[in-house]
């Protein structure tokens, strides 16, 4: 039976409620070659075979608490090893790597959807540099172009001068005129590109950059962390930074971006904080983030930028 306040007070029928829509982040699906059973089977053997090896060479000898205390060391450091970073020492043997199959970070404790990459070797990439496949950036919005009808009134002026017309002289006490900013040419490319930065971003318009890798379009809401899962709201984007060093929160911090440009960004309690080049932020306190703002957490990079700079980066 549901209690009165999961029902209509007038007709008094079940009100039915929808869940949270969790939003799960992307597979990860960088271009690792899978490891071959072969290679699996002889890191396996290499694991068991490990810390078993001293009791062999040990125990005849009569060194039996030697034998164990190293046979329980050799274990502890494989498993550190296997959790923290994907690798055994059958794994460093045979150059393989375990990974998630969502994320491509390290499997930490959870050993289901395990995948084996193998990161030498003839095609073999290792996924402690997982960023590939990242989807082609639209094309950039052209950049800011004077009027047409500037260029034919400068040239109907320079004209009326060469004729001799004579020009009314302005009043003694009015200033003149200054020329508006999109009709002077010869800027550097530098100031026309710095007008454009200094311009509100609009959605879509910037690009989160991490580690100078990897580059995401900005969206309304993104959740940054290495396995952000889920989120009330529904057009949340989930951006999962492969983590081998387990530094970064599951949900790091997220960005905001208001219909006017301006972006935000909040630390959501994290555990190793989040930094803005050297302010510390405060636990769900949002803070303006600046165009080219560099953005510390967990060991990762990132910043905010204009696609068109983007581009050039990118083309060079």
């Amino acid at each position: 039976m549901p209690s009165r306040a999961a029902a209509c007070p007038r007709c008094g029928v079940p009100i039915v409620r929808a869940a949270p829509k969790i939003v799960q982040p992307r597979p990860y699906r960088g271009p690792f070659t899978l490891a071959s059973a072969g290679r699996i089977i002889g890191a396996m053997f290499v694991d068991v075979l490990a810390p078993v090896l001293p009791v062999l060479l040990l125990a005849p000898l009569g060194a039996v608490a030697l034998a164990v205390f190293l046979c329980c060391a050799v274990l502890l450091l494989q498993l550190a090893g296997f959790l923290r970073r994907g690798r055994s020492l059958g794994c460093l043997v045979w150059g393989i790597r375990a990974v998630s199959a969502e994320t491509g970070s390290a499997p930490g404790a959870r050993l289901s959807g395990l995948r084996f990459a193998r990161v030498r070797g003839s095609g073999a990439h290792d996924p402690l540099d997982p960023y590939w496949a990242v989807p082609a950036l639209p094309a950039a919005p052209a950049p800011l172009r004077a009027p047409a009808s500037t260029a034919t009134d400068s040239a109907s002026a320079a004209v009326a001068v060469q004729e001799g017309r004579e020009s009314p002289s302005p009043d003694p006490g009015t200033a003149a005129p200054v020329p508006p900013a999109d009709a002077v040419s010869g800027l550097p490319e530098d100031l026309e590109r710095t007008a454009w930065v200094a311009s509100p971003l609009r959605q879509g318009a910037a690009v989160l950059v991490i580690d100078d890798e990897v580059r995401l379009p900005t969206a309304r809401v993104m959740l940054i962390g290495r396995n952000p899962s889920q989120d009330t709201d529904a057009d949340a984007v989930a951006v999962a930074v492969p983590d081998l060093h387990r530094e970064l929160s599951k949900v790091h911090f997220r960005l905001d971006q208001a219909a006017d440009g301006t972006m935000s960004i909040t630390d959501l309690a994290s555990t190793n904080g989040t930094f803005v080049e050297e302010d510390e932020l405060v636990a769900h306190v949002p803070r303006v983030l600046r165009v080219g703002e560099r953005v510390f957490a967990g060991g990762h990079r990132l910043r905010v930028e204009p696609r068109t700079r983007t581009h050039e980066l990118e083309a060079r």
